[in-house]
């Protein structure tokens, strides 16, 4: 693994076209690869080679159930001797991935790793970065969390991560992730985490259901949470825009867990940006 990185104007765009020419002078195989449509173009013109986004180079299909599959996988790689991924940092926005992970473990079909399981999961830990210091855009973090008390699995919080502080893992030491706190303190994130935490008790779907991809793209998720008499949709919009998702809601009408808001779903569901819901399905 190489991790080519730098400020504008510091070479990384002549030193890649270098190394796929290098590359290439030697019979290697090289594919390129970005998050986004936009990236991926703006990637093909600079080495002019031929670049594709991550989801078509990994030639993802929809399913029956509307719920992405994915040609190229662990079983079926790709057939190249270089990958180049560019705008890595995009990444931690990528919805896809953290939708086809958790359709992976959870999805109903019955090779799924960890249907009915209740694993412990978490954002951040003792052993590793927090997650204010891990997202670059600080408006994730609520997102991430609505995520985390929305999936499958048994919530963890870190002690002070509830109200955000950082803390970078050091090569040599942990002390940074492990401070000692005089006390705890309250702030918008602990709210939301408190609201989300309480939706999540008050109902079992969220702790108990089962799991499905209803919408993904790299910005926007919305899966659904489904026991016999209770089903709840988790919607995520992590982009700095509106989204209007359209989807077949299977009803009329929900009410987000968290609020208590009414939703409409006729003429589609607009997302606000960096917004999440907890959407209690009529039926």
């Amino acid at each position: 693994v190489l991790l080519l990185t730098g400020g504008p104007g510091t070479g990384k765009t002549t030193t890649l076209n270098a190394i796929i020419h290098i590359l290439k002078q030697a019979g290697q195989r090289v594919f390129l690869a970005a998050p986004t449509g936009r990236a991926a173009k703006r990637m093909s013109e600079l080495t002019g080679e031929e670049a594709k986004t991550i989801h078509r180079m990994l030639q993802v299909d929809w399913d029956e159930r509307d719920e992405p599959v994915f040609t190229r996988n662990e079983r079926n790689p790709l057939e190249c001797d270089c990958l180049v991924i560019d705008e890595l940092s995009m990444v931690d926005s990528y919805l896809f991935e953290i939708g086809h992970s958790l359709a992976r473990q959870y999805g109903p079909e019955p090779w799924t790793l960890y249907k009915g399981a209740h694993l412990l999961s978490f954002a951040d830990n003792h052993d590793v970065t927090r997650l204010a210091s891990k997202l670059t855009e600080p408006r994730h973090i609520p997102l991430a969390y609505a995520i985390l008390m929305g999936m499958p699995g048994t919530p963890a919080l870190y002690y002070g991560s509830e109200w955000g502080i950082k803390g970078e893992k050091g090569a040599c030491s942990d002390d940074e992730l492990r401070p000692a706190l005089e006390q705890p303190e309250w702030n918008d994130l602990t709210d939301w985490i408190a609201k989300l935490a309480a939706a999540r008790r008050n109902s079992s779907a969220l702790c108990n259901g089962s799991y499905r991809n209803v919408l993904l793209t790299n910005r926007q998720i919305i899966f659904e949470r489904k026991t016999e008499g209770e089903r709840v949709l988790v919607a995520v919009n992590a982009d700095g825009e509106p989204y209007v998702a359209h989807f077949d809601a299977g009803c009329g009408l929900a009410w987000d867990l968290i609020t208590g808001e009414q939703h409409d779903f006729g003429g589609g569901s607009e997302l606000p940006p960096y917004s999440a819901y907890y959407w209690k399905m009529e039926r």
